[in-house]
């Protein structure tokens, strides 16, 4: 089909006349955008990315192509929707070849185009951030910047302490003003996503996004109220959010930005519960159309309306106001029961934290279930006696910190509401967890990992030094032990009939929250 294409700086000569040779990009352009059918589109794409000898040698290549015309050919592509992995394996290959000699502007370009269609080469992303962190940086717009960091958290390849390095390296204190409204969301959704509560910064962006309150749209307030509650800061510019900026342009609101609305007002301590019965009357008519994530999060804030001990004081006293909760349940009822058959996938996954501690159990002869619902919520372990167990890593609390994330936090209250007690949870860095689940793994046959390093004479040695981090990890691995043994009492097996799945509500539904 594609047989008679012109290779590069060649033209279809009509009769008569003569014809100017096409530029490598005017090719690239021709080869894509005069193919309208989709199927056709692909293939073009297809033909592009060809490695096939004869191919190259009478059409022009991926390889043949500069700098100018890779960018052009990835933006084109991206934007066309092409999701092949075999294609942009290719694309990315060549686009990491040419890192080095990108401006930082072409480095954004190259990772917008993958963020577009969701495509993850770790290799070009980490050399795209060894560029990133460094004084390059700065000759980023504000706009530039913050659509970068958006990216990159799409892609999930932004954290802590990188994002703490590009702020440094793009002088964030001295360009604070130059952002806008839609930027400083940006920024704050950011520092949500890397669990960074770094408070200092948080209030600058807050009280430069309060002076912009003007030029806030119903998309900027809701993605900056939803951050705040994310990362559990409320100040002014919360409260005006929910008070004032909210409730002129809640019309203009869209689905998503409605349920984190509600999700964000269970999380923060704000008296804005007559917002709250608004936004949850909107999304009551759209009920039909909720994805499977929005009636997760909704579920959940039905269980912290339901048991308002979930909720906080600020919350909680708003909603006393009989009308108003009135019209809050009625709503919630309305999207519960036309999203009831809706059931949430969710992929459940156990640690080698998780299997460590399980042993645990069978070793101190602890009836247990993995992984059962209770409430909205799974928790790792259920035990007799309504108690569930969390192992929660390090993706549970807040950057630098051991202060647990907005969401975990309201998980505990929701449990204790529905009269689940005990949590097991401490905040291990990455390098301690990886090296727990590695002892965890290499002895599955052992259950007692601290016996097992005494055995290897570790113990005496480690547990000296409370700043090692191995020794840190073997005084965990004791108090995990500790914590087990103080549970048997109440978990005792001739106390206790056999553990059966909980009934619950939700029981038939797995769902988790990420």
């Amino acid at each position: 089909m594609y047989a008679d294409l012109p290779p590069f700086g060649c033209t279809p000569q009509a009769e008569g006349v003569e014809l100017q040779p096409f530029s490598r990009k005017t090719s690239v352009f021709l080869g894509i955008s005069l193919i309208t059918d989709d199927q056709a589109c692909s293939a073009q794409v297809r033909f592009l990315a060809s490695t096939d000898v004869e191919s190259r040698s009478a059409h022009f290549s991926l390889q043949r192509l500069g700098r100018e015309e890779l960018l052009f050919l990835l933006k084109e592509v991206s934007c066309a929707g092409e999701r092949d992995r075999q294609l942009w394996k290719v694309y990315s290959k060549k686009a990491h070849q040419m890192v080095a000699s990108c401006s930082v502007e072409e480095l954004c370009d190259i990772v917008r185009a993958l963020c577009r269609v969701h495509y993850h080469r770790w290799s070009l992303l980490n050399a795209v951030k060894r560029r990133m962190r460094s004084r390059e940086i700065q000759s980023l717009s504000p706009r530039r910047f913050t659509q970068l960091l958006s990216d990159l958290r799409r892609l999930n390849f932004v954290d802590g302490p990188m994002l703490q390095d590009v702020l440094k390296h793009w002088q964030f204190e001295e360009k604070i003003q130059e952002l806008d409204a839609f930027d400083l969301c940006l920024l704050l959704i950011a520092f949500a996503r890397c669990s960074m509560r770094e408070e200092e910064r948080v209030s600058t962006i807050s009280q430069a996004l309060r002076q912009k309150s003007s030029d806030l749209t119903a998309s900027t307030a809701a993605g900056s109220l939803y951050a705040m509650a994310l990362l559990d800061y409320q100040d002014d510019t919360a409260f005006f959010l929910a008070a004032k900026a909210l409730p002129r342009c809640l019309g203009h609101a869209s689905q998503q930005e409605l349920v984190n609305i509600a999700f964000a007002l269970v999380v923060l301590d704000l008296p804005a519960a007559e917002l709250f019965s608004f936004v949850l009357e909107r999304l009551a008519l759209q009920a039909d159309t909720l994805e499977p994530v929005a009636v997760h999060a909704l579920r959940i804030v039905a269980h912290a309306v339901k048991f308002p001990e979930a909720l906080r004081p600020a919350m909680r006293n708003s909603l006393e106001v009989p009308e108003i909760k009135g019209r809050s349940v009625k709503a919630l009822q309305e999207v519960l029961g036309k999203t009831q058959h809706m059931a949430i996938q969710c992929a459940t996954t156990s640690s080698k934290l998780q299997r460590a501690i399980e042993r645990y159990f069978k070793e101190l002869q602890v009836q247990h279930l993995p992984e059962q619902a209770v409430g909205p919520y799974v928790p790792d372990f259920i035990l007799p006696k309504k108690i569930a167990v969390e192992v929660d890593g390090f993706t549970h609390f807040y950057a630098f910190s051991q202060r647990l994330t907005a969401k975990s936090e309201l998980k505990r209250r929701i449990f204790n509401a529905l009269g689940w007690g005990a949590r097991l949870s401490h905040p291990l860095s990455g390098g301690e967890l990886a090296a727990l689940q590695m002892v965890a793994d290499e002895s599955p046959g052992e259950v007692g990992l601290l016996g097992r390093a005494d055995r290897d004479g570790w113990g005496g040695t480690y547990h000296s030094d409370p700043k090692d981090p191995l020794g840190r990890l073997l005084h965990f691995q004791e108090k995990i032990r500790e914590g087990l043994e103080a549970l048997v009492p109440l978990v005792a097996f001739h106390d206790s009939e056999c553990l059966k799945p909980v009934e619950h509500e939700s029981s038939s539904i797995k769902v988790c929250v990420g």
